[in-house]
């Protein structure tokens, strides 16, 4: 972020937060005996089981290591689902991390979350594009091909959660 940006939504941040904590406390849960809800609330978080900031941490190392090792740079069809298959055993394994009661360790379990199908997204994308493109060389498909590949592989999250793909050829250069 440059100038003020940044000084901006610290400011602008804390006081949406003040104002939004005045609104919670005006609301009909809080007329209505709210404060019961809320320990409610507090005890079952509590009883869950809590994620480890160092569990969570291992995660990044990890999902680094495979989109590298795997997906990166040089890449083929082998490693790609090898890489997927790591993915998609993390993605099940964060997917059963509580979420913590405490923001900075919630924030750090949806970050968690969020790169792995980061990385599943990237690693289908890789799996479907048969060539070789810019930096990213497929030692099972060697060559650059326009005729098939010339364009933008687009993805969108349908309304299961899943990933819904399609192909947008490049427009042609003008003369």
């Amino acid at each position: 972020m440059g100038g003020n940006a940044l000084a901006e939504t610290l400011v602008f941040g804390a006081r949406a937060g003040r104002a939004a904590a005045l609104w919670a406390g005006k609301g009909p849960g809080k007329q209505q005996g709210g404060g019961a809800l809320e320990e409610g609330l507090h005890s079952l978080l509590a009883s869950l089981p809590q994620p480890r900031a160092v569990e969570l941490r291992g995660w990044f190392g990890k999902i680094r290591q495979c989109m590298w090792e795997k997906g990166g740079i040089l890449r083929n069809r082998q490693g790609l689902q090898e890489a997927l298959g790591c993915l998609e055993d993390m993605a099940r394994e964060v997917g059963v991390v509580p979420n913590s009661p405490d923001p900075l360790g919630l924030a750090r379990t949806l970050e968690a979350r969020l790169a792995v199908r980061t990385g599943l997204v990237i690693l289908e994308a890789a799996l479907r594009r048969e060539e070789s493109r810019g930096a990213h060389f497929r030692e099972d498909f060697p060559q650059q091909d326009d005729t098939r590949w010339l364009g933008h592989l687009l993805v969108k999250q349908d309304e299961k959660g899943g990933c819904r793909w399609g192909f947008e050829p490049a427009s042609p250069c003008p003369p």
